[in-house]
This record gives structure tokens, sequence and C-alpha cells, in this order.
């Protein structure tokens, strides 16, 4: 199976019978497909944007990208939700929009595609961390 099989696997068995449900091993991989979805589809902004208010998440998600072999991309997560550091999600919720549309956070946008080494869809399916611990 393929990191990239591995990944959509994982995923659409949580999805399918809960996250809950997933060992800790797999509840990593959910996570960081997570996020390669959530960023896929809107960027930086749009994962921000559906997982602000629970920054823990977030971190969860880094931590799951280091112990999974992916110190670039987890750096890269961490600085953007480094600018988030003391959020609290205010009564009625924010929209994002103040923090989402910073130019530290295109930035950072930017350095994914560094990272990833692609230029239009980040594939980080192929990324030799993710293939030598996932494959």
């Amino acid at each position: 199976m393929t990191p990239d099989q591995r990944l959509t696997e994982v995923f659409d068995r949580g999805l399918h019978d809960g996250v809950g449900t997933l060992s800790p091993t797999d509840h990593e991989l959910y996570r960081i497909q997570d996020f390669i979805i959530e960023f896929e589809i809107g960027g930086l902004s749009g994962y921000f944007y559906n997982r602000l208010a629970d920054l823990s998440r977030i971190m969860a998600a880094i931590e799951a990208m280091r112990c999974c072999g992916l110190p670039a991309m987890a750096a890269l997560l961490g600085e953007a939700a480094g600018l988030f550091a003391g959020y609290v999600d205010p009564d009625p919720p924010a929209t994002g929009t103040r923090f989402c549309g910073s130019k530290t956070l295109r930035a950072s946008s930017r350095s994914w595609t560094t990272v990833s080494g692609r230029s239009t869809t980040t594939d980080w399916t192929g990324h030799p961390s993710l293939s030598r611990r996932w494959a």
C-alpha cells in the first residue's frame, strides 16, 4: 500500500467508523491527512479558519507530523500556529479574516510549496519520511 493509499484508507475509516475507533498510530495519520485535505482545499487560511477554535487540535496535528518524520511540515505549521498564541475564541466567534489574511500567514503558505517541492497541489504523500515510515 502506498503512503497515499494508507492515508486515504485511515482517513476514510475514521470518517466512517469515527475517529475514536482509530489506533493511536492511525489517529496520527488521520490528523496529517486532515491537514493535507484542508490545506489543498483552502490553504493555511482554510485550515485555520476551520480549526482555530480548537488550537489543541492544531497542536496535535503538529505533533503527529513530528512523530511521523515530517519535521519541516511540523515546523511550518507550528510557525503559523504561533501567530495565534493566546488566542481565545470570542463570543460570538470571529470569522478569522483578521488573522487569515495576514502577510505572515500568506508567506507561510508559500513555504509549504517549497517544502513539498510541488507547485499547485501539495502532495505530501510522496515525502520521503512519510514513505519510509508509513508505507
